[in-house]
This record gives C-alpha cells, structure tokens and sequence, in this order.
C-alpha cells in the first residue's frame, strides 16, 4: 500500500516508527563518540540521549492527542455540513419572500429566482465556514503548539517574564541573544563569526555532538564546512553547539526555557575567559519551541513583565 492510500493514523504511525528507528541509529552512533574513561563526556552523552529520547516521547504522544482531535472535529465539521445541505429550501426563505413571490396563480408554490438561489447558497458556505473555523480552533487548543506555547508562557511568569518575539529568518537564536545582551557583539554576523571561531579553535570538544545529514557521525572537513556555513550565511540555523559556543566565547550562562523537560542551563566554563572577558551577570534566558512554526525549531527572547505602571 502506497503512501498516499494510508488513512491519516496509519501514516503517523507509519512515521512514528521510523522516527524511532533513526533515533537508535543515532544513538548507537552517539555511543560511539564518548571517549572510554572520560566520565564527563559519558554523563553529557547519556543526557544527551535521554533529552533525544524524551522529546520524541513527547512529541509522538502530542501528535497522536492532536490527530485523534482533529478527526473528531472533522467529524462534527461533517455532521453540521450533512444537517445544513439537508434543510429545506422552503423553509429557510419563506419569511423572506414577498407574497407575489410566495405563491404563483393558483396557489402553487413559488419558483426561486437566480438571486434568491445565490443567497441561500451562501447563507449555507458562511455557515459551513463557521462551523470549520470552530472545529479548527477547537482543535488547537490541545494542539502541539498551543501546549507548548503555554507551558513556556507559565515557566517564564514564574520567573516574572515574558516572551519577547524574534523574527523567524535563521538568526532567531543570535538575535535572542543580542536582544539582552547587546554588547556581546555589533550585530549577528559579528557573533556568528565569533561562533564559528570558537567551533574551529577547539573542534574537539564538539565534533562528537555532531551527526552529517544522513546521520553518521560528522567528519572533520563536513564539520570545518559546518562553521563556515554558520559564519557567513544568515540561513544557518543556530543549535545547541552554537549556544555552548557563546557561552564559552563570552563567559555568560545562557538558560533555554523549552515545552517539555527541564530548563537547560548552558555555562561558559573557562576561567581565562570570564577574566579576560566579563559576561553579563544575570543569565541570557531564552525560549526554544519546536512547534512555533511550520518551518521547524525557533528561538524567541525574554524581557520582564511589565509592572501595572507601565501597562497603564
């Protein structure tokens, strides 16, 4: 059976398992770039596959709670469009109607103009639309987005933030960081630069957190095109790698807010660089959403609540 002959459960569940396949893939691959007696690098490796573990846990049982909301929505959808095509056109217009328009000679019931015709027909397609927009918002509300969008706005009002919103462009994750801390460097190319130097300077201590496209462990020069990618185009994508980066470049703690799980905590951890380059105290705290956009991952800043004050 083709792709496209699949019910929507059949290829979510279809999807599920090879997701879960490619994951033990690169988990067995992961395994084998923890260097032997090296027990930091042990713990990061078996952090690391529990948060990729996890997240698709989570991920999966959320696009299984949305489908199964979004089927029984359609379902409603389709029952509210079965009531409206089945109610009679006789008694959805007659109040309406004008006595000659009513009856014809000799008491018969009257035949419907082209324009009265056009009129019922849209009555119909406004209230079939309605009912799709309800069913749609309906389902929203237990979608992945929404429950991720919440469980990041609680987190951050606990911590009497809020989310301040970044562009979608591929500097996402720069710009939240330059949004609170804009002294770091003149602009985001500036501090992808700085990045990447950082990447190069001591490949070692990330080239084993890094997979190829097709998922095998990335090579030396695949990586060495990696940092170049991320100096010089605003596409790049930032990740992780590239906050620990920061971090380390500039001696300042970087916390990620996310949906699910706990918050990460990211430290510059070089005493050389915290003399030679003082960060900012507080730390940079922003917000990481898988299912902020339909093009993937996005990174959003945070900027304090305002006080009733400021609000007035």
């Amino acid at each position: 059976m083709s792709d496209e002959e699949l019910s929507p459960g059949e290829a979510l569940a279809k999807r599920h398992r090879k997701e879960k396949k490619d994951l033990q893939a690169k988990i067995q691959q992961i395994k084998k770039s923890a260097s032997k007696g090296d027990k930091k690098k042990k713990k990061e490796v078996s952090d690391e596959i529990t948060r990729l573990e996890n997240e698709m846990k989570s991920r999966h049982e959320e696009e299984i709670k949305a489908l199964t909301l979004v089927e029984k929505s359609s379902q409603d959808v389709e029952s509210v469009c079965n009531q409206l095509d089945s109610t009679t056109v006789s008694t959805s217009t007659n109040t309406n109607q004008q006595p000659d328009e009513q009856e014809q000679v000799g008491g018969g019931p009257s035949k419907l103009s082209k324009a009265e015709k056009r009129r019922q027909k849209k009555e119909q397609d406004d209230l079939k639309r309605e009912a799709e927009i309800k069913a749609a918002e309906e389902a929203n509300r237990y979608g992945p987005r929404n429950i991720e969008t919440q469980s990041i706005k609680q987190q951050l009002k606990d911590r009497g933030l809020t989310i301040h919103e970044i562009p979608s462009n591929g500097d996402c994750m720069f710009n939240s960081i330059l949004h609170q801390s804009p002294g770091l460097a003149t602009g985001t190319s500036e501090l992808r630069r700085a990045t990447a130097d950082e990447l190069l300077a001591n490949c070692f201590d990330y080239l084993p957190f890094m997979t190829s496209s097709n998922g095998e462990p990335m090579t030396q020069e695949e990586f060495d095109e990696y940092c170049q990618k991320m100096a010089s185009q605003p596409t790049a994508w930032g990740s992780q790698v590239e906050l620990r980066a920061i971090a380390q470049v500039f001696g300042v703690t970087i916390e990620v807010v996310q949906g699910e799980g706990p918050v990460v905590v990211v430290k510059g951890d070089r005493e050389h660089l915290n003399k030679s380059k003082p960060g900012k105290s507080s730390p940079i705290v922003v917000t990481f959403h898988k299912h902020y956009f339909g093009l993937g991952e996005h990174y959003n800043s945070t900027k304090p609540v305002p006080s009733d004050e400021e609000q007035a």
